[in-house]
């Protein structure tokens, strides 16, 4: 395993890497944890672990994602039966896209909560 794959897998971010046609190539263990499953996910259309609200978000940012910045917030259905809120960070090369997910579920959680208190 070469330093770059170490760090790919290793790093607490978690990281899925797509394929041309949207399908997962590869993907960390923090991404794993994040998603509630030890099972390999690849192959798999990225687009099946979207929530149904949100793949039409999704499919627009993905056309336009070309920048290491570009960014949006949406619900994915995990293996543990619940949604996580994610932002995604992605960059696309020629024959690939690489995403970076940061939860947000909780902080999610705790803006509704109060907003329904008040």
């Amino acid at each position: 395993m070469g330093l770059s794959s170490t760090f790919f897998e290793l790093t607490p971010i978690p990281h899925i890497i797509l394929d041309s046609k949207g399908s997962i190539h590869n993907l960390n263990a923090a991404a794993k944890q994040l998603l509630g499953t030890t099972t390999s996910l690849i192959g798999t259309p990225f687009m099946n672990l979207i929530d149904t609200l949100d793949q039409e978000l999704y499919e627009t940012w993905r056309q336009q994602s070309n920048t290491p910045l570009s960014s949006i917030v949406l619900r994915l259905n995990t293996h543990r039966g619940e949604d996580a809120y994610i932002q995604l960070q992605g960059l696309r090369t020629e024959d690939s896209t690489i995403l970076a997910l940061s939860e947000l579920s909780e902080t999610i959680s705790n803006l509704l909560k109060q907003n329904s208190s008040t």
